[in-house]
């Protein structure tokens, strides 16, 4: 952060080299519980005809669906993704507000790993490496929609429905090892084009 590095591609090189680092502790193999555990049992269980592990996901969206779009910070936070020299012109401070969002950030990530765990009741070593992409492109998805050229909590939603189904099909009718892959990269492809047009569009020709 401090050394103005690019946040996308530092993230990307950590996930590798942490992914890295898990392949060596485990030596790739599957992490299974001998027994059942608190988070597994929690997984079978169903509350209104959904799965109890949905609950907290829902809960986390509202959360930062009300943080983003209905507070202060939120908009300092967006004020800042968009022109962070603008944002720290006018005084707001650019380079904590961004260390509280990488911070929950990761905290996020952490509560989401339990929950994977508790709906898998195991873990591979390189279980969330398939995820990276998919998720990517449901957050340039969902900048296409509901709030055009602008990322937002209900876009991301509809894009990660859309791409889960997408997948969910790929797999369940069969088709070869190759397709899903082609498919996520064409997705996320489409997708970062349709949200960079669609910012541009709104913010005018000063963004190109």
């Amino acid at each position: 952060m401090r050394l103005r590095t690019s946040a996308f591609v530092t993230t990307l090189a950590m996930a590798t080299l942490l992914g890295g680092v898990v392949q060596w502790a485990t030596d790739g193999q599957q992490i299974t519980p001998s027994r059942p555990t608190g988070l597994s049992e929690l997984s079978a269980q169903r509350f209104a005809g959904l799965n109890l592990v949905t609950y907290p996901v829902a809960v986390v969206l509202l959360i930062f669906w009300w943080l983003l779009g209905h507070t202060p910070y939120g908009r300092r936070l967006y004020a800042v993704g968009s022109n962070s020299r603008a944002a720290m012109l006018i005084g707001i401070r650019a380079d904590r507000l961004v260390f509280s969002a990488f911070a929950v950030s990761g905290l996020i990530a952490g509560l989401t790993g339990s929950l994977y765990l508790a709906r898998m009741g195991g873990s591979a070593a390189d279980g969330g490496a398939g995820m990276m992409f998919p998720a990517l492109a449901a957050v340039f998805l969902g900048a296409s929609a509901v709030q055009p050229g602008r990322y937002n909590i209900a876009g991301t939603v509809l894009g990660l429905l859309f791409v889960a189904a997408c997948v969910s099909g790929l797999t369940l009718s069969g088709v070869a090892a190759w397709v899903e892959p082609v498919f996520n990269g064409a997705a996320l492809t489409v997708a970062v084009c349709m949200a960079a047009l669609l910012t541009r569009r709104r913010t005018g020709p000063s963004a190109l």
